[in-house]
């Protein structure tokens, strides 16, 4: 394989895989999506508790983006090599967190490309070279009738469905999750970042839907919990997860937290200026038994969670010398 050596980093949603030697002999981790805000969180985690060699599988364009990753000991190897990196292990354990939201100007066959072709791939290598092995799959909570992006994400889970009699398969459905520096794009990225600089207004429904919100630590540490439990199972099989803090809000409710958390008194909160999406679910619901069972539990609540991100994002525009616009600043 042709591997570069890097040093460690931050960096954007890339499409690549992060592989590890775990401390049991011959198994490795791969991560897709390691650069993104879900996979360089669980990346961090996984190196500053394990003594654990790693490497960054990338298509080419996103090599740049890797070579922000900030660690000892990290290699950046051609997405090509996939193949070449499940078959030259005893064991793998590959976990699928790339994701391509529809945010931005992308076409509806680039997202299906991101969330189901390039996933399927992986998938065929794992059931070539690994069976018996593990497969996570990050999915999502969201109806499939919502979005082209859930769309793509259910069909994905149709087919590792199919899969499961050759590997062993977590599926993780994801709730609305947060934290400092995470994709620009996303709702709450955009609330923090309006609230932190002061913007004027911020234009919002009238957040009467309720989700429940979850702090990225907590996610990071369940993925860790379901990890722990696939390397125990003796067989092949289907297992679904859901990862949530256990409680949903009103999204008024979550932005009026993160408002009074991060001493903002100037932002005008426009509730009721757009428009429900189509399809918008108004409740959603999530079931974390079976995540429990395994020893998980959240550690944050709603405003231990804002509040940490608040201290981040403050750190960070402090350390690059980015203005911090409120006056109570």
């Amino acid at each position: 394989m042709n591997i570069v050596p890097i040093k460690a980093g931050k960096g954007n949603l890339g499409t690549c895989i992060l592989v590890l030697n775990r401390l049991r002999q011959g198994m490795r981790i791969a991560i897709t999506g390691g650069t993104g805000f879900l996979g360089r969180a669980l990346t961090d985690y996984l190196a500053k508790h394990k003594s654990n060699e790693l490497y960054l599988l990338c298509r080419k364009q996103s090599m740049w983006k890797a070579g922000n990753m900030a660690k000892e000991n990290v290699n950046v190897v051609d997405i090509k090599d996939a193949e070449v990196v499940l078959k030259s292990a005893r064991d793998v354990c590959l976990i699928h967190c790339a994701t391509d939201y529809g945010r931005g100007n992308g076409s509806a066959t680039e997202m299906v490309e991101a969330n189901l072709i390039m996933p399927l791939w992986l998938l065929e290598q794992m059931v070539k070279y690994q069976p018996n092995g593990i497969f996570i799959n990050t999915d999502t909570i969201l109806d499939k009738r919502v979005s082209d992006y859930s769309l793509s994400k259910s069909q994905f889970r149709e087919w590792i469905k199919k899969r499961c009699d050759r590997l062993k398969i977590a599926n993780v459905a994801l709730e609305h999750f947060y934290g400092a520096r995470d994709n620009p794009g996303k709702f709450t990225s955009y609330v923090f970042e309006s609230l932190i600089t002061g913007r004027p207004y911020i234009e919002l429904t009238e957040g009467l839907q309720k989700r429940d919100f979850i702090y990225i630590d907590d996610v990071v540490s369940a993925f860790v919990a379901i990890m722990d439990c696939a390397t125990k199972e003796k067989e092949c099989g289907y297992r679904h997860y859901e990862v949530g803090a256990g409680a949903s809000i009103p999204v008024r409710q979550f932005v009026m937290q993160a408002k009074k958390i991060f001493q903002n008194t100037e932002t005008d909160l426009q509730f009721g200026t757009l428009p429900m999406r189509a399809n918008e679910v108004m409740d959603v619901r999530v079931d974390t038994r079976p995540l429990e069972a395994l020893g998980w539990k959240p550690k944050y609540t709603v405003d231990s969670g804002i509040a940490k991100t608040y201290r981040e994002m403050r750190e960070y525009r402090a350390s690059h010398g980015l203005k911090l616009d409120l006056e109570s600043m």
